[in-house]
Parts: C-alpha cells; sequence; structure tokens
C-alpha cells in the first residue's frame, strides 16, 4: 500500500473520507500486528511513519478518531493514573421495573392502558427482546464517528471507556448507511458462555483468579485501565436501542430500531420478536425460556418494550424506571444431573466443606460441574449420597445448590456419605464445633498446608496487612521453595532475592517493588493486626471492637492469658458482641503455644501501634451514624469506601435494617436497595456521600 492510496481530494464526499480513514487504520492494525505479534514486517519502518502521520492529519483535519494514533507516544503508566473519566449521560439511563409472572404482566398491560385512558380490551403492540446478562454501554457517534463510550455508572454519570470498547469487533467505530449527526446507540458487551469456560480455565492454569460469571468477566475486561489487555478478552457487543439522536432522523415503532441498527453496522439478537398483545409476549417468554441453555450466551428474563415510540412518549418516566417497558425475569434455574462422587476442601480456618462433583449439566446458562454441600447436617437431611440423581439450582451469581434427590433413580447398592476422621490435607484429627454443624481440622493454621496458604493468603489481604504483589500464586511459589513457612517469613523475602529475580515470571522490577510494599507495611495498627491472624469468628469488625477495648496487643494477650477456665469468658470480659463462643475461640487461640510462637517472631520483624481514636472525626455529619455500601462502586473500592467512612467515625454494617441511616448505591444495586427503599432509608450516590465526608 502507498501513501497515494490514502491521499483525501478535495471532491470527496464525507463517506468516502470516512471508508478512506477505516481503510487506512485497518491497514495500520495489519502493520502492527505483523510487526509486533508475527515479528515479520509488511512495510519498512519510513512507510510506517509516513502512513502514520497522514492518518494524524486526516483525523485532525475532519474531526475522526481511531486508538492507532492514541497508541504512539502515550504512556501505559499514565493512563494507568488517570484511571477513566467519569461522563454526564445526554440522556439518562434507566433501570427497569421487574415481573415474575403472567398475572403480573397483565397488570403492567393495565396500567400502561389506564394512563393512556384507553378500553381494557383495546391490544397494545410490544416488542420483546432478551435481557442479555451483560454490561450496559451507550455509544456516542458524531457524524458517523465513535467518539464516546459510557457504562451504565449510576445512570446519570458513567465511565469514558472509549479505548476499550474500540477493542470490540462488534462496535463499528464508523456508522455505515445513512445515519444522523449525532446518534447513541445503547447496547449490552457480553461474553459467550463456551468463551467465558474457556478463558477461566485458562485463568485457573494460570494461578489467576477466576471470574464467577460471564457479566462479571464482561464487566472487569470492559474496565481494564490497560485496553490492550481488553483486546485479549473475547467480548462481543448487541445493541438494543438509541439514546439521544438529532432531530433529523424520525423513527416511528421501536421495532424500526432493529433494522436500522442492523443498517447502521450493528449486531442485533435475531431472538427478539414483535408481539401484538400480553399474550403473544408470553408465549415468546415460555419459548426463549425453553431454549435458553441452548442459547450462545446467558440471558436473566426478557425485555418487554411498548413499541409506539408516541406511545412510549405519552407514558413517559417513573423516578428510575420508563413506564412502557417492564423486565420479565426467569424463574431460579434448576437442572438434574448426577453426583459422580462427593470430595472435602479445607478451609482458612480449617472447617472441612462436603462437595457434590457432578456431571457437568447447562444450570440456566451456567457450566456446573460442582456444588456445595454445606455440611453433614444438610447432607443427611436431604438423604445424599455418591451416584444420586439430583436437582440443582442456581439463581443469580448464588453457589450451586443440591435441592433434592430424585429417589425414584436411586441404586440400590448406594451408600450415605460420612465425613472423615482425619483431615486430607495433613492427617490430623476432624473435631466437631460445640453444639455447631462445623467439622474442622484441629492441626492448626500452620500445620495443615490447607490452612496455612489461605491464611497467608488472608494474612497479606486487604482489611489485614495489604501486601501488594503478594497473592496466593506468588505464596503457593514461596512456600514450595521453602523460604514462605509462617507469616514472619515474609519479612525476610528480602534474604532470598537473588533466589526470587531467578525465578519464572518474577523479574528484578517485580520483586523489587515486591520487597519495598513488604518493606511499607512493617507498621500496622492493632485491630488490622488482630484481624490478618485469621481468629475464628474474628472479622474486621470485631478486630476493631477489640483494639478499641484492650487499647494494645501486649494489653490483649495479658487479658486472655488470665482469664479463668470454670468461669464464663463473657462475664469476664463484658464486651458488647462477644459472646462465649467468639471468646473461646479468641483465649484458645491466644493459650496456643503455637500461636504465641507466631506472633513473637512477626513481633521481630513488625510494629503493632497501639489502639488510637486521634484519627476519628466526632464532629462530622456521619459520626456514629450507620451506613451500608452496595452494588459495583465506580469512584472507589468497597475496602477503601469502608475505610473513608470509619475515619469519620461511621459504622459500617453489613445488612438492612430499620437501625440503618444511609445507603450508598453504586451499579447494579440489587435486593438491598429495595429493601432499603421499603423502610424509608436515605439513599446516596457516591458523589453524596463524597460530599458528606468532605
Amino acid at each position: 500500500m502507498k501513501l497515494e492510496d490514502y491521499k483525501i481530494n478535495e471532491s470527496d464526499s464525507l463517506e468516502v473520507i470516512q471508508e478512506k480513514h477505516s481503510k487506512l487504520v485497518a491497514f495500520l492494525e495489519e502493520c502492527n500486528q505483523a510487526y509486533h505479534g508475527n515479528e515479520f514486517p509488511l512495510i519498512e519502518d519510513s512507510q510506517y511513519d509516513e502512513l502514520l502521520n497522514h492518518l494524524k492529519s486526516i483525523e485532525s483535519q475532519y474531526n475522526l478518531t481511531s486508538d492507532i494514533t492514541t497508541k504512539v507516544g502515550s504512556s501505559l503508566s499514565t493512563q494507568k493514573s488517570k484511571g477513566f473519566t467519569s461522563v454526564k449521560h445526554s440522556q439518562r439511563m434507566m433501570s427497569l421495573d421487574n415481573v415474575f409472572s403472567y398475572e403480573e404482566l397483565q397488570k403492567f398491560d393495565e396500567k400502561i392502558k389506564r394512563f393512556l385512558n384507553m378500553e381494557e380490551q383495546t391490544p397494545i403492540k410490544y416488542f420483546s427482546e432478551l435481557k442479555i446478562d451483560g454490561l450496559s454501554l451507550s455509544l456516542r457517534y458524531e457524524n458517523g464517528v465513535l467518539i464516546q463510550a459510557l457504562t451504565r455508572g449510576d445512570g446519570e454519570f458513567g465511565e469514558d471507556v472509549l479505548l476499550n470498547a474500540k477493542t470490540i469487533k462488534d462496535i463499528p467505530q464508523v456508522l455505515t448507511g445513512e445515519f444522523p449527526k449525532i446518534l447513541e446507540v445503547r447496547g449490552e458487551v457480553y461474553i459467550e458462555k463456551d468463551s467465558f469456560i474457556s478463558l477461566n480455565q485458562t485463568l485457573e492454569n494460570d494461578g489467576k483468579k477466576t471470574f464467577a460469571n460471564p457479566r462479571n468477566l464482561a464487566a472487569g475486561s470492559l474496565r481494564q485501565l490497560d485496553y490492550t489487555i481488553t483486546a485479549t478478552r473475547p467480548l462481543k457487543f448487541f445493541a438494543w436501542g438509541f439514546g439521544e439522536i438529532s432531530n433529523d432522523y424520525s423513527i416511528k415503532n421501536f421495532s424500526d430500531i432493529y433494522k436500522l441498527l442492523q443498517k447502521l453496522g450493528f449486531k442485533v439478537n435475531t431472538y427478539n420478536q414483535s408481539c401484538e398483545n400480553i399474550a403473544e409476549l408470553y408465549n415468546h417468554y415460555q419459548y426463549i425460556e425453553k431454549i435458553r441453555a441452548d442459547l450462545p450466551f446467558d440471558i436473566d428474563g426478557m425485555v418487554y418494550k411498548v413499541d409506539s415510540l408516541e406511545l412510549q412518549e405519552r407514558l413517559g418516566n417513573l423516578i428510575k424506571a420508563p413506564r412502557w417497558a417492564v423486565a420479565h425475569k426467569f424463574q431460579a434455574s434448576t437442572a438434574i444431573t448426577h453426583i459422580e462422587n462427593i470430595t472435602v476442601q479445607v478451609g482458612r480456618t480449617g472447617v472441612l466443606t462436603p462437595v457434590a462433583e457432578l456431571t457437568p449439566v447447562n444450570v440456566g446458562g451456567v457450566i456446573v460441574a460442582r456444588a456445595s454441600l454445606h455440611n453433614i447436617d444438610e447432607i443427611n437431611r436431604k438423604d445424599i449420597r455418591i451416584g444420586d440423581t439430583v436437582v440443582i439450582k442456581r439463581a443469580g451469581d448464588v453457589i450451586p445448590q443440591v435441592i433434592e434427590v430424585v429417589l425414584d433413580k436411586r441404586k440400590e447398592n448406594s451408600i450415605p456419605f460420612t465425613m472423615p476422621e482425619i483431615c486430607p490435607v495433613c492427617g490430623s484429627k476432624t473435631v466437631r464445633d460445640e453444639g455447631g454443624v462445623a467439622i474442622r481440622c484441629s492441626g492448626g493454621t500452620f500445620y495443615c498446608k490447607a490452612m496455612l496458604i489461605e491464611g497467608l493468603v488472608h494474612f497479606v489481604s486487604r482489611g489485614a496487612f495489604d501486601i501488594e504483589g503478594l497473592a496466593e500464586k506468588q505464596i503457593i511459589t514461596f512456600n514450595n521453595l521453602g523460604i514462605l513457612d509462617l507469616p514472619h517469613n515474609i519479612f525476610e523475602l528480602k534474604k532470598h532475592k537473588e533466589m526470587l529475580m531467578d525465578l519464572e515470571g518474577f523479574g528484578e522490577k517485580s520483586i523489587n517493588n515486591l520487597l519495598e510494599a513488604i518493606e511499607n507495611k512493617k507498621i500496622i495498627n492493632l485491630s488490622n493486626f488482630i484481624y490478618a491472624l485469621g481468629i475464628h469468628q474474628i472479622g474486621e469488625k470485631l478486630a476493631k471492637v477489640l483494639a478499641k477495648n484492650f487499647k494494645s496487643l501486649e494489653g490483649l494477650k495479658s487479658s486472655l492469658a488470665n482469664l479463668k477456665e470454670d468461669t464464663s469468658f463473657a462475664e469476664q470480659v463484658n464486651i458488647n458482641g462477644l459472646g462465649e463462643s467468639i471468646l473461646k475461640d479468641l483465649v484458645n487461640y491466644f493459650k496456643s503455644q503455637k500461636n504465641l510462637e507466631v506472633i513473637t517472631k512477626l513481633q521481630a520483624h513488625i510494629t503493632v501501634q497501639d489502639y488510637t481514636e486521634s484519627n476519628i472525626n466526632s464532629g462530622g455529619i456521619l459520626f456514629e451514624k450507620t451506613i451500608l455500601f452496595t452494588g459495583s462502586l465506580s469512584k472507589f473500592s468497597r475496602n477503601e469506601a469502608k475505610a473513608m467512612a470509619e475515619r469519620v467515625g461511621a459504622i459500617v454494617v453489613s445488612s438492612v435494617s430499620k437501625k440503618l441511616n444511609y445507603l450508598v448505591v453504586g451499579e447494579d444495586a440489587g435486593s438491598k436497595l429495595k429493601k432499603a427503599e421499603e423502610l424509608g432509608i436515605t439513599i446516596l450516590t457516591e458523589e453524596d456521600f463524597l460530599n458528606m465526608i468532605n
């Protein structure tokens, strides 16, 4: 290819200019792939530079964009430091009300007719769509060129993920056919089920964290600060509607939008259907429900919209949802399969959990191969045996459960399952919690390897020591080398620097960053230290209570050591929130010589700061107010939000009740938001929360 092939002539129309621009971008992308991916350049460097400069000139003169020009000379580290820009939607992205039955669908139809003052017998034409379980995205085109890609966010503001969106093949960067001057196309970013399983398997093989479901993976992929990572993910896009649209475009029915979207170059879902009345809507719902498991992507229901845009405008919107549309959610998904085996997992606190190994089955669009059996009492209550045919249930992101056994298919020689008397990992005896259902390993956190690895992962996690760069993969590697067997070994890793740099995947820079991160965590406050120890039943909240009451680590140790065995621990300590069971676990921990040795060895490397209230703002509006965070937060992580609230004296809780003062909602806030609204709890956006603490 030569420069002459892409030169712009004065007589060229906008469509021809856009076509030349698109072809040049495609060719330079091909050159990039050949040069960087295949190490086989298609053209010489001087030719590439000449074409790239010409592309920049075209984009500057005709207000066109491409990620080719933004890649050159831009710093990835700079991009990461800035994150995504929050932008206000030109038209609010609203949520939908839900129905769950034909009767509720009838009521929805009746409400519309009453609002429009129509006869009850008058049919209303609807458009029925599949509710793709993905991430909503609003694409803004000006003069046919993609200039912005906003996530839903809170409906009013979204994050601009333009560079990431451009890596998705289904999203055209330049529209085809006739298009308005300004057009916002809205749709869903998703990942097909086969791609999800394949990518999760790759992540697991690499020792990385896997994703719970395709939607989480799609959302995580689209919000990568490094768009080159997004480009490696098999993201797809279905368009389903318009946002802002300039008045040079006239459409009468919603069903026509789908035809226009296809002409503009978008992929749309072919299972969508126009329906003359709600009876046809329900028939379509039942048909999709039957074939749901065979669809290549996840759906969690249907969306029904009044087809006439004139009627939509008359109906208008409620505060959070339009009157003219509703989501018809599927019931919790079930399937029938076989239990091939029952295995036992040992968790961080030593609890043994039985797990059903299943013949893989598609449950509501997700391939399920394992299901938690919770505990032996649950197994006995349902009489679950190896080889049984069982009914599996999955609702949303909830862990699949065995609902019941199909007894008429049970084999005559089936044998009831019993929990092991010894730990399957370390061989120590198993014991049952007094008065409880949990069976746990008695070997101790630093004897049983299952507890050791999980205990160390917990030790370095957020809320504990929070050591960046030291995750499960690194901990397992260092443990296998024999240089990380106890927590204090973390602070001795610098002695093994040369060995670490020789490891595959560990460069000098990454090791230096890790050692620096460890060095920066040698001073820790008392509550974080208590939480880091991973004591049974002691979470972040109780760790703060202990720190506030005992003031220092030495005070905690000496107070617990002096408790009398023949008297109620709760009566001796008398701390609100600490019952006999919790105190028993706490006392047993600090009376264990092994655990005291672990703490002593740690103290040789770190400083545990005494509890102080100096950093609590007792005069703020949130002081001693209860607050709860729900949904996907976009401006900060959940842990950071909790820390910010606690710094101003707020009490962070985990559930909605009448005592809750404020609920801070992020994207996809679910049942907690609904319950809070019913109770009249004050609802805050992330912006509201920031304004209050500032």
